[in-house]
């Protein structure tokens, strides 16, 4: 039934508890685990009429996707997820279109992920990924509520 699950985190202990859920799945259906975490760099600046870029942008961004690969590395490396992680990926962008434009494009079964449960004002300022991803994804989730 599912082939291929995909299970984003955002490097907290509270995307993570989803994992125990994805690994269970990937057993039972005999599937395979992609790990996925967004790369969100500051935006340009916006000076005068002009955008400027910090002058170290491209260490920063390199220094980020160094820091999101190890991340990334040190959970593909788990034992629980031996033998079930196929890949990892490390898209650029804002969390929630970048989860639901790779599990297009990659043909994803499943989404397994965690519900960071806010509400109220942090919700409204931060917004919900995984309310973005559960109104449009275009394959069946596994939302995880984070006891908090």
């Amino acid at each position: 039934m599912y082939k291929k699950i995909l299970v984003p985190l955002d490097g907290s202990h509270h995307a993570e508890v989803a994992i125990p859920y994805a690994v269970e799945m990937a057993r039972k259906f005999d599937a395979r685990i992609v790990l996925l975490r967004c790369m969100v760099l500051p935006e340009p600046i916006l000076v005068g009429m002009d955008m400027a870029l910090p002058e170290h942008y491209a260490d920063l961004q390199k220094a980020e996707r160094d820091h999101v690969e190890n991340y990334l590395a040190r959970v593909r490396d788990r034992p629980e997820l031996k033998d079930l992680v196929d890949e990892v990926k490390v898209p650029f962008g804002a969390p929630g279109e970048a989860i639901l434009e790779f599990c297009d494009v990659e043909q994803c079964d499943l989404i397994v992920m965690s519900s960071h449960g806010r509400t109220g004002f942090s919700k409204f300022v931060y917004g919900s990924v995984a309310e973005k991803v559960l109104h449009h994804a275009n394959c069946p989730i596994l939302l995880v509520r984070v006891a908090v």
